[in-house]
């Protein structure tokens, strides 16, 4: 299964900004201001620049977590993944901006060296978050948006990123471009089969931190 896409309809949401987080400390656990249980990783989602920008969104907040942000921001990254050089130059309030566009996640996370390959066409299972999470490693995933409950057929898809769990528990927390700065807490099965009321999760990307 292919993993392009574009994302959802745009949702009527505040759309916060963030500035860059700086290189990440030796410890990336944080400590969960609702729970001192749970064990999140000092990851911080950008808000997507474009509608289709998902993947360039993910891309770059990895790169970031890893302290490879300014290098790789997201119009940098879209003009290397899509051979352009216009991504990084103003709009200028168009309606069509031709750069805007959906795109793979697995071949950028891995040209900029944070990922070891380009991806598993499956779910991760439980264990396996609990054991990147625990080595400081975020796990993204793809999922597909599907015209209801009752369909599976595809239509369309986006990307995410998982950065913490509740230990003894199914729960996980999530980064969302589209929902930047805000995270979502949600139990690992409506991730696999129900995201977001509608989301099937398809991919799997595992990260790591750029090599020397």
């Amino acid at each position: 299964m292919a993993e392009w896409g574009p994302i959802m309809a745009k949702r009527t949401t505040t759309r916060g900004s963030r500035a860059p987080s700086p290189v990440a400390p030796k410890s990336q656990i944080r400590v969960s201001a609702k729970a001192s249980r749970w064990r999140k990783l000092r990851f911080k989602m950008q808000d997507q620049r474009h509608a289709n920008w998902c993947w360039a969104a993910v891309a770059a907040s990895v790169a970031d977590y890893y302290g490879r942000g300014a290098k790789f921001t997201q119009c940098v990254i879209a003009n290397v993944e899509l051979d352009r050089e216009d991504c990084c130059r103003p709009t200028g309030g168009l309606s069509i901006v031709p750069f805007d566009v959906p795109h793979v996640l697995g071949a950028p996370l891995y040209r900029i060296g944070c990922a070891p390959n380009l991806g598993a066409e499956r779910q991760a299972q439980l264990k396996e978050i609990r054991r990147e999470i625990d080595g400081q490693r975020p796990v993204c995933a793809r999922v597909i948006w599907t015209k209801g409950n009752t369909s599976r057929v595809a239509a369309g898809a986006h990307f995410i990123t998982i950065f913490g769990y509740l230990p003894g528990t199914d729960r996980l927390a999530i980064e969302d471009p589209w929902l930047a700065p805000s995270y979502q807490e949600i139990s690992y099965k409506d991730l696999c089969n129900d995201y977001d009321g509608r989301g099937i999760w398809t991919h799997t990307y595992f990260t790591r931190p750029p090599r020397p």
